[in-house]
């Protein structure tokens, strides 16, 4: 796909080395992007993993950058056909047995933050930086499992992108090894997206049987939170698999209130109401990792937003 600048644009005068030509190529395979920049193919290339960092660290042509950014990375549940997840000791017993930091440390090459909910430092209302999530306990998830009478384990589905995000298969693996530990059978089923979205909807619909987890990621770019609760958690949401009527309730009442300051507090306790409910287990606030040529100017963003006039090439001999 080719963009041609426009001349007649109003900020041309602010950006006047901005490219006149911006040729966007979809290169769906990480190892393939990467490849194209560094034989000067592309000059931006979004979404590099972190076995690809180091290569293109030592390149003289080329540069990477980390930058925290609004997508944060979640597990959550299948629960308003019932089965087990629809039990809120075993949501929280799934959460103790994740170890979420293991897998900022390791899988995402510590390129991604701990966070206390899903939204984002960005949103208008509502973040709270002093929230924290369940931590990693395998024997409280273990007792808790008991509690709910799932002492003996069960089997589940998980369900994961596969290089739609940083390191999705292989945190949908992990997290499958982890769950084992306390006797849930989980198996990794990771596809590329319009797969997993078929299966997220089959299970939605409760089409799809048994117990089952999706692991994803949900940006929100706009700063909007409550697109995130009702994309993400209440009734009839685009990625929810819950439908709990108070949580609606309290969420409506936070889009309602004209008050700034109030409209804050009724957010937050909407993220204290999931929190409370266990409906996912929040792992990371990724960062967008991406690679660019020596060649041009250009600083990334953090709100996953790329902007071709932002981009200036160097000047050369």
């Amino acid at each position: 796909m080719v963009f041609v600048a426009n001349k007649k644009w109003w900020g041309r005068k602010q950006f006047p080395d901005m490219p006149n030509t911006v040729v966007l190529r979809r290169i769906k395979e990480a190892a393939t992007r990467v490849k194209a920049l560094e034989a000067g193919e592309v000059d931006v290339a979004w979404g590099v993993l972190p076995q690809f960092v180091k290569a293109l660290q030592k390149n003289p042509k080329t540069n990477v950058k980390a930058v925290p950014a609004v997508r944060i990375m979640f597990l959550s549940f299948f629960s308003k056909h019932g089965g087990p997840f629809a039990n809120q000791k075993v949501r929280l017993a799934v959460n103790y047995a994740i170890d979420d930091a293991l897998i900022r440390k390791t899988i995402l090459g510590g390129r991604a933050d701990a966070i206390g909910g899903q939204l984002h430092p960005w949103n208008f209302s509502g973040y709270n930086p002093k929230r924290k999530w369940w931590g990693y306990d395998v024997a409280k998830a273990k007792s808790l499992l008991k509690e709910a009478g799932y002492g003996n384990g069960f089997k589940a589905e998980l369900i994961a992108t596969n290089g739609r995000y940083p390191g999705d298969k292989p945190t949908c693996e992990a997290i499958a090894g982890m769950l084992k530990k306390i006797k849930i059978n989980a198996t990794c089923n990771s596809q590329r997206f319009p797969l997993f979205k078929k299966y997220h909807r089959a299970y939605q619909a409760g089409k799809r049987k048994g117990a089952a987890m999706y692991y994803m990621g949900f940006g929100n770019g706009g700063g909007e939170p409550g697109l995130l609760f009702s994309g993400t958690t209440m009734c009839g949401g685009s990625w929810s698999g819950h439908c709990f009527k108070d949580f609606d309730a309290q969420v409506m009442k936070a889009n309602a209130e004209p008050n700034p300051k109030k409209q804050h507090v009724e957010y937050d306790k909407a993220t204290g109401m999931t929190k409370a409910k266990a409906t996912a287990k929040v792992v990371a606030k990724i960062h967008d990792v991406l690679g660019y040529s020596n060649r041009i100017n250009w600083t990334p963003r953090h709100d996953e937003t790329l902007y071709p006039w932002e981009i200036s090439m160097k000047a050369t001999n």
